[in-house]
Formats: structure tokens, sequence, C-alpha cells
């Protein structure tokens, strides 16, 4: 049988949430934007893409815990079109589109596991990372399978965790009309 290695919490250092937007958006760490289609999830994380871009307090937010300096976002959007949707929508709000950056997935579709995303957040110096929808990423995993699910959102989180970049998953309840 395995010895069971104990951590008693008295050892643990404690340490404050760095925000990237308080209290929304935790540097490295995921958080999830959900709803059902149409109701703005992707406008959202678009105009707050927007203001990290320029500098600028996340969607207007004056309360502090915003960007204090331009920086980079990471956009995965696996169902809109970058040229007709994603762009046009980046330019009305105003973005500062040398800092969005998106992966080619020409050669080979991504995934939560796939290696190419802790090293696009390195090389670019991202803040944030937006896959849209977080459905698409999961790649062959069963959603509805905890034991499925866990192990790939505790390798994201490894990532988030190791680069100190929030991850914001837009997630959709179903597009088949009606509420969920």
């Amino acid at each position: 049988m395995a010895e069971v290695k104990l951590i008693r919490l008295s050892e643990i250092q404690s340490e404050p949430v760095d925000w990237l937007w308080e209290p929304y958006l935790a540097r490295g760490a995921i958080s999830l934007i959900q709803g059902d289609g149409g109701t703005g999830k992707t406008t959202m994380s678009l105009a707050i893409a927007a203001s990290i871009t320029r500098g600028e307090p996340i969607l207007g937010d004056n309360r502090g815990g915003g960007n204090v300096a331009p920086a980079n976002v990471i956009i995965q959007n696996a169902e809109d079109s970058y040229d007709q949707t994603i762009k046009p929508r980046l330019e009305q709000l105003r973005a500062d589109c040398d800092r969005v950056i998106t992966i080619d997935e020409g050669d080979s579709a991504l995934t939560f596991l796939d290696q190419r995303l802790e090293q696009s957040i390195i090389d670019t110096k991202a803040v944030l990372f937006i896959f849209d929808p977080v459905q698409a990423f999961f790649a062959n995993a069963n959603m509805n399978s905890a034991n499925s699910v866990r192990p790939i959102m505790k390798h994201l989180g490894g990532i988030a965790s190791r680069t100190g970049c929030s991850i914001l998953l837009v997630g959709h309840f179903h597009k088949r009309g009606g509420k969920a």
C-alpha cells in the first residue's frame, strides 16, 4: 500500500489573491463566464480584452484591481471568424489589436492539454487567455464526467499558476433556443 502524505494547513503559507480585475479575474487562476446563447458572453470577454490592451480599467471599473499598463491578450475562439466577427468587434471596442494574439490551429486543433498554451503565454507575456467556447477545447474528454474533466482542468490551472496569466473560459449552456 502506498504511503499517505499528509500536510497540515498550519504548514501552508497564506497568500493574498493577486487580481487582474477584482473580484472577477484573479491572476494565475481560471474564471468562467457561462450562460445562455445570445446573452453577450463573447462580447463581454472581448470588452475585457480591449480594456486590457489599452491599459484602462476593465470595463470602465474604477474601483481598482484593473490593469495598469497595456498588456497582451490571447483569444482562442472556435465559433466565430476572426476576420468577420472577432477583429471587427475588438476594433469597435477600441482594442489595440497589436496586443491581441491567437494561436494558429491550421495544422492541429488546440486543446487544454496542448503545450502551445503555456509557451504562447510565456512568449507573448499575455496577462489574459480567453477560450470561447470552453467546450471546444476539451478534445475527446467526456465533459459530463468529472474523472475526465478534472485532470484537464488541473493541468490548465497549473499553466495559469506557473505563468500568472488569468484564464477566462466562456461557456454556453446550449444554443438550441430557450433558457437552460
